[in-house]
């Protein structure tokens, strides 16, 4: 059973609770495929926006072909809950829960992190190189920080990244 495999659900609030989570849907297949196909198009469309920031920022294609291989990863990786993820009813009810997660669905959740990481690293990086400062410890962590001798542009871009990321 899917409560026995993990300790913690997600609930509808993103808040971490102890008891597994129920939906009254009726029909729990229909709505365990419909839930299950949504996660890869809301993952994939959020990240092809930094895909975008990294074209950007970025004029060589070794780089941003390496971070379209990387969301192809992730594309790929969140398909895997479609696949491995099975809700069913709670006996004759019509309430609906996740009973079944296969192994391999963790890479759903893995793939977008080593992503955001990245994407994270690599813009921040080329901002404070792209920026026109003085390139000391001092000033490249007080310009990451709080944005001081960064462009408007640049400073939006960073502040971006690190609200999502964050």
């Amino acid at each position: 059973m899917f409560y026995s495999m993990f300790s913690f659900n997600f609930s509808v609030l993103g808040v971490l609770t102890p008891y597994p989570i129920a939906i009254p849907a009726g029909n729990c297949h229909l709505l365990g495929i419909v839930v299950s196909w949504l996660y890869p198009i809301a993952v994939t469309l959020t990240l092809s926006l930094f895909l975008l920031r990294i074209r950007a920022l970025f004029l060589s294609k070794l780089v941003v072909n390496f971070f379209r291989l990387m969301w192809l990863a992730v594309l790929a990786g969140s398909l895997t809950i479609t696949q491995g993820v099975t809700g069913e009813n709670i006996g004759p009810t019509r309430y609906c829960w996740i009973s079944k997660v296969e192994p391999y669905v963790s890479s759903a959740a893995i793939l977008p992190l080593v992503f955001d990481t990245f994407t994270f690293i690599a813009i921040t990086m080329q901002i404070v190189r792209k920026s026109h400062m003085d390139k000391n410890v001092g000033n490249v962590v007080q310009a990451i920080v709080s944005g001081h001798q960064l462009q408007p542009t640049m400073y939006s871009t960073l502040r971006g990244i690190q609200v999502y990321y964050l």
